[in-house]
């Protein structure tokens, strides 16, 4: 009998690399609200070759964590930036854009951060720059 391996320990999956694992680097894109496309080309890659990268079909080169974990520090230092400056606000409001691109960054990376603000910062209300 075949025994599965622990989802919580790791036991079975042996040592891992410096390089993400294809739901590693998954659930960092997904968190950073990046589509395929977006996260390509600040990688400098084919959208096709983070398609294989999440399927598991291609080995994620080493230096990409380096590179995921520079777009984190981004996202990180803009939630910290945001959530300070709104804290001092009585009634604090994120505008934030319905579709397109603000700052090079897509619609859907500002959502991710503001789902993140809206943690720390207790009465915030976030609207659409369309509806401000």
């Amino acid at each position: 009998m075949t025994r599965e391996p622990s989802p919580v320990t790791g036991e079975g999956f042996g040592s891992l690399s410096e390089a993400l694992t294809d739901a590693e680097f998954r659930i960092a894109r997904e968190d950073l609200g990046l589509t395929m496309e977006h996260v390509a080309a600040r990688l400098g890659v084919a959208e096709r070759t983070v398609r294989r990268w999440e399927a598991g079909t291609s080995r994620i080169p080493a230096g990409v964590a380096e590179q995921v974990g520079d777009l984190t520090d981004q996202a990180d230092a803009q939630v910290d930036a945001w959530a300070t400056r709104l804290l001092d606000v009585a009634e604090p409001v994120l505008v934030i854009p319905r579709e397109g691109e603000r700052d090079g960054w897509p619609a859907s990376w500002w959502r991710a951060l503001a789902a993140r603000i809206v943690e720390r910062v207790d009465g915030l209300r976030v609207v659409y720059a369309d509806e401000s």
